[in-house]
């Protein structure tokens, strides 16, 4: 069975909504061209009568520079709506951009999409490198709403990781909750542009820096009472001075204390504005992401904690960040020499910012992770909503409690590969477990064995997520995925391709044997395990790791070309075998080979090896 490509009325939701915003920009367009010309016209207006008043009589002359003096207040109005306008111009452009992406997702266009920019995972990694969970046409790569750091790394963290059986329902809910969002989705990914690509250490050193306030604070209480005094003390002297009360300028006195004090808390203070230099951008983005998230009222009861925690605590987070923003502000004053001077002798200024930014850590520092945190995982969550509202056919599939023993069988039906073009995604039924047992999955080459296995592994990867799943129903047991499918010879650690795959095969039994602690069994995925010998060992070696694997109380699925790898009596009653084939249809040029890639029961029963080299003009000659 094969989905439409994308939903019927998924695409007409994106198509309507990039017609609509094209329909606004138009418009806005018109008026951003508006505002130039009447900018350049009001310009050169003002320009006119100022230039005229020296050569005119000194009757016209006010008149003349009030005149001048209005455009170029009209002037520089215009230049702060052409400002706004073109802001608007960029939201739309961004808001485009959202929907022509969401359409790019549906049909798998992969190029039209910005390529993934998180790190790729350990080699050893269970099943990353194999079920393309990262990298570009991966599960990452199609989930890319997720855009700041935190929402990028709780995702991230979710498909990697073998999350808990109790966060599953919950972010089920959630995801369900969010997919009905689209102005929501819409509104974080475009609010979220100004912080692609932020760096992890930045972000860490922020909310570190936040922390640290509050129980150690940087200026003593004698140095913030003389801070506010010496400043008070100067301008009273200065008033009795310039009135002739005091002859002498005792009012540099107290500035030159002012001078002394700040010489000796200078690092301190600068260790505070070097803490918190580069955070200025980011609290002025999460300000506006956590304010968009405080404003919904979310049915799923996780997103209401979240929406709670952001709320709530004295301020909302996005108004205490506004307020950090200023603070910042006034720290930034230190950049400008002529300035920041008679500001810091006059005022003590940098004690007064250093004191409003240590009272800020003290009342919401401990809130900032909360935040940050809350913000990545409803991303994240988000990022799981926007797959099942673009894909309406797929499912929330139904996870089960299995440290009992009981309940370990993965069933789905109608399970596609979550990857390839819907159009192109034909789907079957598939029945994985119980314990003692294997998938023999055979076949002929590219008859759709190895895409089985991918899309059994990502289903019950993007399963254990709390996201939805491509088929129209699945169950299965909480599991922990461990595949050995893309295995390569290593020159630099001196590994044969029979080698690598062992030690890969190694990881996977050892795995299989000792569970998560919790009593999870392993979902094992193995294709064509050692190809990297002859057939004799081969079929004996395969047949040592099935007999591991079976026994651990894993379950599990392998291709083979091998059709006698599970007769040994043992693994004959073991095995499920089920098939691929493909048909030869003769036509005017040659044969043409068609694969309807659906799963049958048995055995393979076709082979196409030589039939494909005679497709590619490498025909072998008769009696060989």
């Amino acid at each position: 069975m094969s989905e439409s490509a994308p939903s019927d009325r998924v695409e007409e939701i994106y198509r309507g909504r990039i017609r609509e915003l094209n329909e606004n920009r138009e418009t806005l367009l018109d008026r951003f061209t508006l505002l130039s010309r009447l900018r350049a016209g009001t310009f050169i207006a003002a320009m006119i009568p100022l230039l005229l008043i020296e050569t005119s009589p000194p009757g016209r002359r006010i008149l003349l520079a009030a005149l001048g003096v209005g455009l170029l207040l009209g002037f520089v109005a215009l230049v702060i709506r052409h400002r706004r306008v073109r802001l608007a111009l960029e939201e739309l452009d961004s808001r485009i951009r959202f929907s022509k992406d969401g359409l790019a997702r549906g049909e798998r266009d992969w190029s039209h999409l910005p390529d993934p920019d998180d790190p790729s995972p350990a080699p050893d990694h269970p099943y990353a490198g194999d079920l393309d969970v990262s990298g570009r046409a991966s599960l990452l790569h199609i989930l890319g709403t997720a855009v700041t750091l935190p929402g990028r790394s709780a995702l991230r963290s979710w498909l990697l990781d073998h999350p808990p059986l109790a966060q599953v329902a919950p972010r089920q809910n959630a995801v369900r909750d969010l997919a009905s969002r689209f102005s929501l989705r819409e509104d974080l990914w475009v609010r979220s542009g100004n912080v692609r690509g932020e760096d992890e250490n930045a972000l860490e050193g922020f909310i570190a820096w936040a922390e640290a306030g509050g129980e150690d604070p940087v200026l003593s209480p004698l140095q913030l009472w003389a801070a506010g005094m010496l400043p008070v003390t100067t301008f009273v002297l200065l008033g009795l001075h310039l009135s002739g009360a005091l002859a002498f300028p005792f009012w540099l006195l107290p500035i030159g204390a002012v001078f002394l004090l700040d010489r000796g808390a200078r690092d301190d203070i600068h260790a505070v504005f070097d803490a918190a230099e580069g955070v200025e951008a980011s609290t002025r983005t999460y300000a506006g992401l956590l304010e968009r998230l405080g404003d919904e009222e979310f049915e799923a009861p996780r997103l209401q904690e979240i929406g709670e925690r952001v709320r709530e605590g004295g301020a909302p987070a996005h108004e205490a960040l506004d307020s950090l923003r200023r603070g910042l502000d006034l720290a930034a004053v230190r950049y400008s020499g002529l300035s920041h001077a008679p500001l810091r002798l006059l005022f003590a200024w940098d004690f007064h910012v250093v004191n409003r930014l240590d009272r800020w850590r003290s009342l919401h520092g401990h809130r900032v992770r909360g935040w940050i945190d809350g913000l990545g995982e409803t991303e994240a969550l988000a990022a799981l909503g926007a797959l099942a509202h673009d894909h309406p056919g797929w499912t929330f599939p139904e996870v089960k409690d299995s440290s009992d023993g009981g309940n370990r069988v993965l069933r789905g039906v109608e399970v596609g590969h979550p990857l390839l073009p819907p159009d192109r995604c034909v789907r079957n039924e598939v029945e994985v477990g119980p314990p003692g047992t294997f998938l023999l999955v055979t076949g002929s080459n590219m008859s759709g064995k190895s895409t089985l296995l991918r899309a059994v592994g990502l289903n019950a990867v993007l399963a254990r997520a709390g996201g939805p799943v491509c088929a129209s129903s699945l169950t299965m047991p909480v599991v922990n995925v461990h595949t050995s499918m893309r295995i390569r010879d290593s020159l630099e650690a001196g590994l044969s391709l029979f080698m690598a795959e062992l030690r890969r095969l190694r990881m996977v039994v050892d795995a299989a044997r000792e569970g998560d602690g919790g009593g999870n069994p392993s979902l094992f995925l193995l294709d064509e395990i050692l190809q990297g010998t002859n057939t004799v060992e081969r079929r004996i070696a395969a047949r040592t790791v099935l007999r591991h694997l079976t026994g651990t109380g894993a379950i599990g699925a392998v291709t083979t070309h091998d059709l006698t790898l599970a007769s040994a009596p043992d693994l004959e009653q073991r095995a499920r075998a089920v098939h691929f084939r493909e048909t030869i249809r003769e036509e005017e040029g040659g044969s043409i080979l068609d694969f309807d890639y659906t799963l049958r029961p048995g055995l393979a029963t076709t082979r196409n090896a030589l039939q494909l080299m005679k497709l590619v003009g490498l025909e072998p000659p008769e009696g060989t």
